[in-house]
């Protein structure tokens, strides 16, 4: 096993010829003598991928590698993640989620703390809901960039609605709920249980600030 010569940090490079890969290593400060434990740091992988410490050194294709898990940087200009992934919304009061649906689905990209997301929802039977409904399942709660009074707003498709209205999302800061609001000739409010029925289509997409 490697040891430290001198007091201090350690550092190697390794040509790995078996597995076709360039290695770039670290290890915290030593005393001479103590055996060193590395730290894989990076690694351009024989697919031609780069790929930062903890992640996935097997990645396949040509590009940048974060690890699965985001590790935040206190710097504001260090891109420090991106990924792609599915998320399920669910349309509920609070209390009682729709019965079943035709589809429900959702999609999001996230990099660094900016996240696109799309989702589409068609209800099957809505069952027991009541009252104002809106929708769970964000995959990442929502943050703010400068005032905790922020929201994000998102566009929306509702079917079926009345000729004069309009649908918006709504995602307020520390939250993974979207507010589904209708706005109509002289007002909005939300959207009620009784705008549900079988056959009802909620479309939303946008881009909302994870949290830090």
């Amino acid at each position: 096993n490697p040891i430290y010569v001198n007091n201090g940090y350690a550092l190697a490079y390794s040509a790995y010829s078996a597995a076709g890969a360039h290695l770039w290593l670290t290890a915290p400060s030593g005393t001479a003598g103590n055996t060193i434990s590395w730290t894989q740091a990076m690694t351009l992988n024989t697919n031609g991928a780069l790929v930062l410490q903890g992640g996935n050194t097997s990645a396949s294709g040509v590009g940048i590698a974060f690890p699965a898990t985001q590790s935040a940087s206190s710097d504001a200009n260090t891109l420090d993640d991106y990924e792609e992934g599915t998320w399920t919304p669910t349309l509920t009061d609070g209390t009682n989620n729709v019965s079943s649906y035709y589809y429900q689905y959702g999609s999001y990209i996230k990099v660094g703390r900016m996240v696109t997301i799309n989702c589409t929802i068609s209800v099957l039977n809505k069952g027991s809901i009541t009252g104002s409904v809106y929708i769970t399942g964000l995959p990442f709660t929502s943050g703010f960039l400068n005032s905790s009074f922020e929201q994000n707003i998102l566009a929306a498709k509702v079917f079926p609605l009345g000729s004069n209205n309009y649908a918006i999302g709504v995602i307020d800061t520390s939250s993974t709920i979207i507010g589904a609001y209708l706005i109509f000739n002289g007002g909005q409010g939300s959207v009620q249980a009784s705008n549900i029925i079988a056959g009802s289509q909620l479309f939303y997409s946008g881009t909302y600030w994870a949290a830090a």
